[in-house]
């Protein structure tokens, strides 16, 4: 008996092993069969775009974060290299979106249209370059000159940080991908994607003009000594438009027109005011500590009246709300006090609920209904979630989605576009860029009111108009807020926008190289020296390890870090002494 069981359990083992053998081998046939399926399922001709989308996006991602790693922590790459290498980067990816994957998006959508010698949309409004390719070719070619101009004017006149200059130009080259894929569906080809080209070449001019020495110093000389003429100009700017502005699509008179240009004053009006204020609040920082402060406060009150009051006449409540929080944060920032700022957002939020109330003026009772229930009161923002939510986690790929029927998606809803084609992956690299490029500005502010803290609340003043303006109108897209009208920086159409915001990214960089000069080598080891210091422009220190506290020119500074790294492969940049404290 125990014989047999020993023979039928040798059986059971021997067969038992070659079918769990047969059955392992089944099993793993199976996966690599399904594997490879799945393969040949991305790689078919109707699914390449969304692959070729999911790489690019990921590729994206990872850039944004690797240069907010780098905003937060020196790396072993010098900071030229590392930004030549990013600019290089950003500019292929903005090809491959342009040139590759719009077309593709077409293609899918409508293959007879994309079949045709030429785009219908192109034939009257781009005759002379031919076919859509090459078209896009043309502002892949043009937006990479506009990125050369900014790289090789920085270089030359104020190469002092390596972060913010390839974040724009990212942000830039997003805004032209949305525009130029907008275009056929908007019919508004050379007005949306070549016009906002071209403007990007403007700008990257203006940015020359404001970055370099002379007349950069010049300007900052005029602003310091004469802020009540910039006010005035501000002012007769703006009210301006009311004699001589233009209506655009029949609304109100916040243009004015010269020629084929249309230019919209409350752009620049919005930069040379915070040069006022920001003049204003160091002469009267003293003051607002003291009980006497009344006088100081009721100033100040009127000079932000006196241009709040010519724009709310213009019912132009956006720009009065961006600049109501940049003062507000500049107040805080000079002087400190928590307390009437509290006060002053009380009464802030005591005028808005009785101009709700009254419904004077009446798009203010309008704006926070359309926030309050969109499907009842804006069928604007009901379209715009709509899209949205049809965009998911990686969105629908550059032509594929109904972002063309959202009213204004060129400009106000330019956000749901991207949220719609690019997905929450697209829209959250967006997000990163805009915060990694706030910290940024926040770091410079940080470094530069060790030499001069008048230059340092404008810079701040500067990057605080660029925050506000992007998180109300992103807010306003996801309908967290209410909707204010205001552009997306660097991205929304708007040639007047986007000029001014270069020049805004040029007057920064122009602040913090009037303040900078390279270490030398003793001061980088800590060592004394009696050379003197000589003020020129480079990348500049922003990490505890880069910055030596034993240098000469950095004894009266407030640096609590310890001393350089001479293992670091990136040369060392330090503030100048401050003679310039106001």
């Amino acid at each position: 008996m125990s014989a047999f069981r020993d023979f039928l359990a040798h059986q059971i083992t021997e067969r038992g092993g070659r079918w769990g053998r047969a059955v392992f081998l089944g099993i793993t046939l199976y996966v690599l069969w399904e594997v490879l399926r799945f393969v040949l399922l991305m790689l078919a001709p109707e699914n390449q775009p969304f692959l070729l989308r999911t790489v690019v996006q990921t590729c994206e991602l990872l850039l944004i974060l690797a240069l907010l790693h780098r905003a937060f922590r020196p790396g072993k790459t010098s900071a030229d290299t590392f930004e030549r290498r990013y600019l290089l980067a950003v500019w292929a990816l903005f090809g491959v979106w342009l040139i590759v994957m719009v077309p593709m998006g077409f293609a899918i959508r409508d293959p007879y249209l994309y079949g045709q010698p030429n785009l219908q949309s192109f034939h009257g409004t781009f005759s002379h370059v031919g076919q859509f390719r090459w078209f896009l070719v043309v502002v892949w070619l043009t937006g990479g000159l506009g990125a050369a101009l900014l790289y090789s004017f920085k270089k030359r006149w104020a190469d002092v940080d390596e972060i913010m200059l390839p974040l724009v130009c990212h942000l830039v080259f997003t805004g032209l991908v949305m525009l130029v894929r907008l275009g056929p569906d908007r019919m508004k080809t050379a007005a949306l994607g070549w016009n906002q080209t071209l403007f990007f070449v403007i700008g990257s001019l203006v940015f020359a003009v404001l970055i370099c020495p002379p007349f950069r110093e010049r300007l900052m000389s005029f602003a310091e000594r004469y802020p009540y003429i910039i006010l005035m100009v501000t002012l007769a700017l703006i009210a301006g438009t009311f004699l001589f502005g233009t209506a655009l699509s029949g609304g109100r008179k916040l243009w004015y027109r010269l020629g084929p240009v249309t230019l919209q004053p409350i752009e620049i009006s919005k930069i040379l005011f915070v040069f006022v204020v920001a003049t204003f609040l160091e002469k009267k920082a003293h003051l607002f500590q003291k009980s006497n402060r009344i006088s100081s406060l009721v100033s100040l009150g009127a000079l932000c009246l006196s241009l709040f009051v010519i724009l709310l006449l213009q019912k132009d409540l956006g720009p009065i709300m961006v600049l109501v929080m940049v003062c507000m944060w500049m107040f805080v920032t000079v002087s400190g006090r928590l307390d009437i700022l509290m006060g002053a957002g009380l009464g802030i939020g005591g005028i808005v609920t009785l101009a709700f109330l009254t419904r004077w003026p009446s798009m203010v009772y309008h704006r926070i209904m359309d926030f309050v229930d969109p499907l009842s009161y804006s069928s604007q923002m009901t379209y715009a979630l709509w899209t949205q939510a049809s965009g998911d986690l990686w969105g629908t790929a550059p032509g594929l989605s109904k972002a063309f029927k959202v009213p204004v998606i060129e400009s106000d809803y330019i956000f749901t576009a991207i949220l719609a084609e690019k997905g929450w992956i697209g829209a959250s690299v967006l997000l990163l860029a805009f915060l990694a490029l706030t910290l940024r500005g926040f770091q410079l502010a940080r470094f530069l009111s060790v030499a001069s803290r008048r230059d340092a609340t404008y810079l701040m003043g500067l990057v605080m108009v660029l925050f506000v303006q992007q998180a109300v109108i992103v807010a306003g897209n996801l309908n967290l807020f209410p909707l204010s009208g205001l552009t997306l920086p660097f991205v929304s159409a708007g040639g007047s926008s986007l000029v001014v915001n270069l020049g805004v990214l040029g007057l920064v960089m122009g602040l913090v190289a009037r303040h900078t000069r390279k270490a030398t080598v003793e001061e980088r080891h800590g060592v004394a020296t009696s050379q003197p210091a000589q003020a020129t422009s480079s990348p500049i220190p922003l990490f505890p390890s880069e910055i030596p506290t034993e240098s000469p020119a950095l004894k009266s500074m407030s640096f609590t870090s310890a001393t350089a790294d001479p293992h670091l492969k990136r040369e060392t940049w330090i503030p100048t002494s401050p003679t310039r404290m106001p």
